[in-house]
């Protein structure tokens, strides 16, 4: 009886540990995200990232924040939040988005690999678009997180 109480201590002390382990701050960093979407990119990753923010881009509805000033380079971790979501942030913080350009973020989410297709200048896609003219299209994988509320970022400074 001794023996299994202290066996069930010591595992609740180990599972203790862990969990503070993980909230210890341990960030994960763009390359980290991106290398481990790729490796589950049905599920990405779940956790909390911290990135510099060095281009932001909005597009249909969307806004984004991206670590890279190239949102098309393979090593770039992308925010995508509908704009509303980014209004919203916008109050949180008290400054324009467009502020948040060389400010450090965390982002609780999941990062997952999204297909990006290279639409032709003056075309665009619809739900009468077959899938065979899209298969033709050229596209490339880019890694987000997508954000659907204004808690999930917060200053890392």
């Amino acid at each position: 009886m001794r023996k299994l109480v202290a066996v069930m201590m010591l595992s609740l002390s180990v599972a203790c540990s862990s969990v503070q382990a993980e909230d210890s701050g341990n960030s994960i960093t763009p390359a980290e995200a991106i290398a481990r979407a790729n490796n589950d990119p049905q599920y990405g990753v779940r956790g909390q990232f911290l990135m510099e923010v060095k281009a932001i881009g909005r597009s249909e509805g969307y806004s984004y924040l991206n670590s890279e000033v190239d949102y098309r380079d393979q090593r770039c971790l992308t925010i995508a939040m509908p704009d509303d979501v980014a209004e919203k942030l916008e109050r949180k913080f008290g400054i324009p988005i467009k502020d948040l350009k060389g400010r450090k973020i965390l982002i609780m989410g999941v990062a997952k690999r999204v297909r990006i297709l290279f639409v032709p200048e003056g075309e665009s896609i619809n739900r009468f678009t077959s899938r065979r003219e899209i298969g033709k299209m050229q596209y490339y994988y880019q890694t987000q997180i997508r954000v659907s509320s204004p808690t999930q970022i917060e200053f890392a400074e």
